[in-house]
């Protein structure tokens, strides 16, 4: 009976999705924990899809848990074993979903405790699958844009973020991650020397998101040093909330 419970099944990703939308942190980690150990047992192509779902709770889960991100004693940091025993399974087996799904989390926990070397070593050491789902595709565009800018490579931050924002849907399912897309992009572009374009923040879905930014690139614009860092200053909070401080 134990192990029916944790036999991966649309069940089994249902009670993590409720588990978390109950903020149950410690209760879905462990569970999570357990369940993509079972996950790995299974050699069978039509649980790919099931296995990716999984390792993204499992994840989320750990990093609801104190100390978050970027303490170094984050849970977060625990579960990259998992994920890499994962990835080096789903390789094995030519699992797509499991393969880009995990890429993408372990870049996103290597990023968030600023471990950016490891981060980089990922990307130079895999293959990202080229048939991968697209909003894959653009979360890993996306940290590869965050990686490259860390790294002060701005061209190819912006080549890669250029292309996350044009294959990322602007519905409201994906507006959050257009708009962090967008903003890392304004931002990589004024480091550039760039201006942005002005029709980037008439845009319904960035309108109101992107005013901050809008402020800095006026004052950019003008070559007005006070009131750029007027505008820092009075929304600070929000830079550093954005990863863009």
């Amino acid at each position: 009976m134990h192990n029916l419970i944790y036999r991966p099944t649309p069940l089994t990703l249902v009670r993590q999705v409720y588990l978390y939308d109950a903020q149950k942190y410690s209760h879905g980690a462990e569970f999570s924990s357990t369940l993509v150990d079972r996950v790995r047992e299974y050699n069978r192509r039509t649980l790919d899809s099931l296995a990716a779902k999984s390792y993204f709770y499992y994840h989320l889960f750990h990093e609801q848990l104190d100390p978050k991100p970027p303490s170094k004693q984050s849970p977060v940091i625990a579960t990259r074993s998992k994920l890499l025993a994962a990835l080096r399974s789903a390789v094995l087996r030519k699992d797509n979903d499991t393969q880009s799904a995990v890429i993408v989390l372990l870049l996103r926990n290597y990023i968030s405790t600023a471990d950016i070397n490891q981060a980089d070593l990922l990307v130079n050491q895999t293959t990202f699958p080229p048939n991968a789902p697209n909003n894959q595709v653009c979360r890993y565009l996306y940290y590869l844009g965050r990686i490259r800018a860390i790294q002060l490579s701005y061209t190819a931050a912006q080549e890669h973020l250029t292309s996350a924002t044009r294959k990322s849907p602007t519905n409201n399912v994906a507006a959050g991650f257009y708009q962090s897309a967008m903003k890392l992009l304004i931002i990589v572009e004024l480091l550039m020397g760039d201006i942005p374009d002005r029709a980037i923040f008439r845009q319904p879905s960035l309108e109101r998101a992107l005013y901050p930014y809008f402020r800095l690139v006026q004052a950019v614009r003008v070559g007005d040093l006070q009131g750029f860092v007027r505008v820092v200053e009075e929304n600070a909070t929000q830079f550093r909330r954005d990863g863009t401080y």
